[in-house]
């Protein structure tokens, strides 16, 4: 992740302000230690609705600037994986709009046995026969 500032009335370069590598960020259990740690380590804090990364250094902009933000596809990747943990629910997939491709379904079903399958799927569903639905077993 990079923070940049631009002059903004008129255009003086870009003036980095930091350049963080996400993949080494140390995600603390309360904002204070975070906040107050941030001067040495690349840390941040999770709370129920945000992701807060700090960033100490002490900076001097002196007129009016445009404040760029650049986060790398991997790291917003990354960020979502740190947020929400390595196992997508369908609650999250609904809430986001997301869905499984169909080669995902596939590979993680191909590595599964069916007794292993129809256990995942539960004990109410059924399979039609000639004379009605009779339980998966």
């Amino acid at each position: 992740m990079r923070v940049a500032a631009s002059g903004w009335s008129r255009h003086m370069g870009s003036n980095p302000i930091f350049n963080k590598n996400l993949e080494n960020l140390v995600i603390c259990d309360d904002a204070w230690v975070a906040a107050a740690s941030s001067w040495d380590n690349n840390t941040a804090f999770i709370n129920s609705d945000r992701l807060e990364i700090f960033h100490g250094r002490k900076i001097r902009l002196n007129g009016d600037y445009r404040v760029r933000i650049e986060i790398e596809k991997d790291e917003i990747a990354f960020i979502f994986k740190k947020i929400f943990g390595d196992n997508l629910s369908q609650e999250i997939l609904d809430r986001f709009g997301l869905s499984v491709d169909e080669s995902v379904l596939v590979s993680m079903l191909e590595k599964r046995t069916f007794s292993e399958i129809v256990r995942l799927t539960g004990d109410n569903h059924h399979s039609e026969t000639v004379n009605g639905p009779t339980p998966i077993t």
